[in-house]
């Protein structure tokens, strides 16, 4: 029996599940009741995975830990989505053991071709429909960015400023010092600039068919329903024949896909 913490900065029910696990912490995103917590909790088996939230509460929330001695026996790390996030950005931030994904949002690893082909196969289609169906699908992503690269570009223009803005170092001690320190910083933040050069990725990325880049950027739900309805089924049927399968290790070749694809979190003590 020990202590439960307590002023961590970290909820009391989070707190509880890193005291009681035997296992390094991984730190994720989302509510625990989604695809990609069980698609976590298959792949890093070695981990204690806890969804937190945001992937602001994320990054907090493993820095929070690594404050606290008395919960390092056994380490933390944390996963978030790419979010428009600069390779410096995730360069930075995997050196704190927070690592992001190659994608949008977690659910867009299933889009990825060698993911995708691997579920195709898993559904019985053999490799030749397995690559037409990939075919039929980043076509279709394709499309459907083409159609909202406005839309893609204001919402990352809107992360990038509040990234940006959370930067800001606001440690006067007098007023007029502090109004000077606000407008210098505020005024090397350029949304116009952020809007037109990611417009201009976009626009490039879909002449180029460049797929990868595409599903870095773009955040659509809709588009594992997309992947769904190519291979015969509905979302939420898609869904749990995944869960299933990743549960019960009938299809090693599609877990090595994802294991491939993800970073590898290095536990931080």
């Amino acid at each position: 029996i020990e202590h439960v913490p307590e002023n961590t900065h970290i909820p009391d029910d989070v707190v509880a599940l890193i005291v009681g696990s035997r296992l390094p912490v991984l730190f994720v995103e989302g509510d625990g009741g989604s695809l990609d917590i069980a698609l976590y909790r298959r792949v890093f088996e070695g981990f204690t995975v806890i969804p937190v939230g945001s992937c602001d509460q994320v990054i907090h929330t493993v820095a929070s830990f690594a404050n606290r001695k008395e919960l390092h026996r056994v380490g933390c790390a944390g996963i978030i989505d790419s979010d428009g996030r600069s390779v410096q950005e995730s360069e930075y931030l995997a050196q704190k053991s927070v690592y992001t994904l190659p994608v949008s949002e977690v659910e867009n690893m299933l889009l990825l071709p060698t993911v995708f082909k691997e579920l195709a196969m898993a559904l019985a289609f053999d490799e030749a429909e397995a690559n037409q169906k990939l075919n039929d699908l980043r076509a279709r992503v394709i499309s459907l960015a083409s159609s909202e690269i406005d839309r893609i570009s204001l919402d990352y223009t809107r992360r990038r400023i509040d990234s940006m803005v959370k930067r800001i170092g606001l440690t006067a001690t007098d007023i007029q010092t502090l109004e000077t320190d606000f407008r210098n910083a505020t005024s090397a933040v350029d949304p116009q600039t952020i809007f037109e050069n990611m417009q201009v990725q976009l626009t490039n990325a879909v002449a180029n068919g460049d797929y990868a880049t595409i599903l870095r950027h773009y955040d659509n739900k809709g588009l594992l329903a997309e992947a769904a309805k190519l291979l015969g089924h509905q979302k939420k049927s898609l869904e749990e024949f995944i869960g299933r399968t990743l549960r019960g290790k009938s299809q090693p070749a599609l877990l090595a896909a994802l294991v491939d694809l993800l970073p590898t979190p290095i536990p931080r003590p």
